[in-house]
């Protein structure tokens, strides 16, 4: 599935190629069947902001956005372990499913990368796709909700994969929980 490397490519660290590829990318979220015309319009008018944005202002964002704190952080075993010895066990387990599928890594990321697992999944077929990113729909959700909070851009991503899998109330479900 396209999308999902598209969806990576927006949660990952801005680049001048990401701006030069909104285009292309506007017309894979564009053909997404699994999403609704008014999400599909939200994350084209994203992309489009990416794409007319001074990079340094997008990099800049993206950085206080998800490097300060652990509540918007992109490594999903850090919303469930923390910095746990369980958390390299999930690591290790992670890293030997994506060499099981013959996906290699470059060294520079973490297994458990939220852009790196969407390109994994990007591999895999339907099935998987919606039973991997059912079984973390509870760190989508959260995530979705947070970066809301914060009113960025960001939140449309994990909001787009929770639809996709057809679950997307979970955003506005976590947020109840927490105001609760």
């Amino acid at each position: 599935m396209r999308s999902l490397i598209v969806l990576a490519r927006l949660l990952d660290y801005p680049t001048q190629e990401l701006q030069q590829a909104a285009a292309e990318m506007g017309e894979v979220i564009d053909a997404e069947a699994h999403l609704s015309r008014e999400r599909r319009l939200g994350l084209k008018a994203w992309i489009e902001r990416i794409a007319n944005r001074n990079l340094l202002d997008l990099q800049a964002d993206y950085v206080a956005l998800f490097d300060k704190g652990r509540a918007t952080s992109l490594l999903l075993f850090e919303h469930v372990h923390g910095e746990s010895r369980d958390r390299g066990q999930a690591m290790v387990d992670l890293l030997a499913q994506y060499r099981a599928a013959g996906f290699e890594l470059d060294a520079r990321e973490l297994p458990d990368y939220l852009p790196l697992f969407l390109e994994y999944l990007s591999t895999r077929d339907e099935e998987e796709i919606a039973g991997q990113l059912g079984e973390i729909a509870h760190i989508l959700a959260r995530l979705a909700a947070r970066l809301s909070e914060r009113e960025a851009d960001h939140a449309l991503a994990p909001a787009a994969l929770l639809a996709m899998i057809g679950m997307e109330n979970a955003v506005e479900e976590h947020a109840e929980a927490v105001n609760q």
